[in-house]
C-alpha cells in the first residue's frame, strides 16, 4: 500500500490525500481480500488502476477494470473487495472528509505486525466496522468488544493513542498524475 499526497490541491480537496492499494499478483502468493465492512464518517471513492478487482457494495459484487467509473461509496454502505490470484492489480482510493487518518490507520494495524488482533485494536479507535451480522448496532457492539480485548491482549507502544491519531511517517509526496 502507497500513501499519497497532491501539495497542488486545496487541503479539503478529497484529491489531496489518496492511496493505491497494489497487488503483485505472483504466482504464489495469497489472495489479498479485504473483509466486508464499513465507515461512519467518511465516504470512499474506488478506482481500478491497473488488472482487475472484484468489488462489492451492499448486496452487489461487480467487476472493476481500468477505465471504469470510479465506484462512489457512501458512509454506512458495507463494501470490501478482492484481487484475483496471479495478477497484479491497482486500486485507488480517496476519502471524503480528506486527510492522513487512512495512512495513520494503516500504520498502526501493521506496525505491530498484522494480526486479527492488531486490526481490532485499530478498527476500535479509527472508522472502520467489520460486518458481522446484519446489524450496525451489533456490529458496533461486536467492534467494541472485540477492540476491547485487542487494547488488553496487544496494547501499542507507546500506549493509547486518540482515535484517528497513529505514529506518522512521511507521505510518498509523488503528485497524481
Amino acid at each position: 500500500m502507497r500513501f499519497f499526497r497532491d501539495d497542488s490541491k486545496p487541503e479539503d480537496s478529497k484529491e489531496r490525500f489518496y492511496s493505491h492499494t497494489i497487488c503483485e499478483g505472483n504466482p504464489d502468493s495469497l489472495v489479498l481480500e479485504v473483509p466486508r465492512h464499513w465507515h461512519d464518517y467518511h465516504d470512499e471513492y474506488m478506482t481500478c488502476i491497473e488488472g482487475q478487482i472484484e468489488l462489492s457494495l451492499d448486496d452487489k459484487t461487480s467487476i472493476a477494470k481500468p477505465g471504469d467509473p470510479t465506484v462512489f461509496i457512501e458512509r454506512g454502505h458495507v463494501h470490501g473487495f478482492k484481487f484475483p490470484k496471479g495478477q497484479r492489480a491497482v486500486l485507488q482510493e480517496l476519502t471524503d472528509p480528506t486527510g492522513e487518518f487512512k495512512q495513520r490507520f494503516f500504520e498502526d494495524i501493521f506496525g505491530s505486525g498484522l494480526s486479527f488482533w492488531s486490526m481490532m485494536r485499530g478498527f476500535s479507535d479509527g472508522d472502520t466496522y467489520i460486518a458481522f451480522t446484519p446489524s450496525r448496532w451489533l456490529d458496533l457492539v461486536c467492534m467494541a468488544v472485540l477492540g476491547f480485548v485487542a487494547k488488553l491482549w496487544l496494547p501499542r507502544k507507546g500506549g493509547v493513542m486518540p482515535k484517528s491519531i497513529a505514529p506518522s511517517m512521511p507521505l510518498d509526496g509523488k503528485k497524481m498524475s
